[in-house]
């Protein structure tokens, strides 16, 4: 009597089916981390993905996550940009991660070195004598204060206010306006694009105003590179009017001569 047994083919096809089965459990958790790693750069605008981020349930950073950025450090120059631009940057990291107002306070200072650390030292026994809460208003204006202090502040407005192109080029005229722009109350109150691009175009020099002012740009990345573009074409037509005189002078001396 024959025995029973399984039909032929069947531990093959079971076999077969448990591999494509495994290889689409694969498959599909490629796919699922793909979207998760897309998720993530888009959610950090691109940045490096060895930035620390904040894990599952965890409402700040540490202060390793902290130096892992290589945060700048402040030695107390008495120079109002970099004053500036430091403050900015220790600002910017702190929108990036979450800290709280001490944790603030005690990473910015952390940066501050030589000069600026004495100084800190100093000031933030002041405050604690007086009772002070420091927190980063507190420290902000402070440091404020000691290295850009409102004269020299509204200077720099009344500087944006008062600037003009000259004999500047629009590659040092765009970068000065810029520099000086960020000191203005009335463009930090509502940094309006047009209002910037009018500003902008109202110190231009005359020869590069009269041909940019009927464009009406109001973009001002766009209006920047179309000034670069006219000041070349200024530039080149200068220099053939320039040749061209000069081969005038040329061809009068020789018939001053011939006659």
């Amino acid at each position: 009597m024959a025995s029973r047994g399984r039909p032929r083919g069947t531990s093959s096809n079971s076999s077969t089916l448990a591999k494509h089965m495994k290889e689409m459990a694969k498959a599909m958790k490629e796919q699922a981390q793909a979207t998760t790693l897309m998720a993530q750069q888009l959610s950090t605008g691109g940045r490096d993905p060895n930035t620390p981020r904040l894990e599952e349930g965890q409402d700040r950073t540490t202060f390793a996550d902290f130096k892992k950025i290589g945060p700048p450090e402040f030695r107390g120059a008495l120079d109002p940009d970099k004053a500036e631009e430091w403050l900015t940057e220790m600002e910017k990291v702190f929108t990036i991660f979450p800290c709280t107002e001490v944790q603030q306070v005690n990473y910015a200072t952390f940066m501050l070195k030589a000069d600026a650390e004495f100084w800190w030292d100093g000031a933030r026994r002041l405050l604690e004598d007086a009772g002070t809460d420091i927190s980063w208003a507190t420290f902000k204006e402070a440091f404020y204060k000691k290295y850009f202090p409102l004269s020299v502040r509204e200077s720099k407005e009344m500087e944006f206010l008062q600037l003009k192109q000259d004999r500047m080029s629009i590659a040092e005229y765009t970068e000065r306006f810029e520099r000086l722009c960020k000191f203005s109350a009335m463009y930090k109150a509502n940094p309006d694009e047009k209002w910037k691009c009018m500003k902008y175009q109202g110190g231009l020099r005359a020869e590069i105003l009269t041909a940019i002012a009927p464009l009406e740009i109001r973009e001002f990345s766009s209006l920047v590179r179309k000034c670069q573009v006219i000041e070349e074409c200024t530039k080149k037509l200068a220099s053939e009017r320039s040749e061209a005189f000069k081969k005038r002078q040329l061809n009068q001396g020789f018939s001053q001569q011939l006659s």
